[in-house]
């Protein structure tokens, strides 16, 4: 389920993306990679 929010996530931002300038993208998906490696820690550690 995360893997299918992150992946939804990245789809609907590649598009807006294009509009963006690549820094915004790359601080962006650093962002989201940040959050959804906190996302599974706290999950895998209850």
């Amino acid at each position: 389920m995360l893997t299918f929010l992150a992946a939804l996530l990245i789809a609907l931002h590649d598009r807006i993306g294009r509009l963006e300038t690549r820094a915004l993208e790359v601080s962006f998906f650093a962002d989201l990679h940040d959050r959804i490696g906190r996302l599974e820690n706290a999950t895998l550690n209850g």
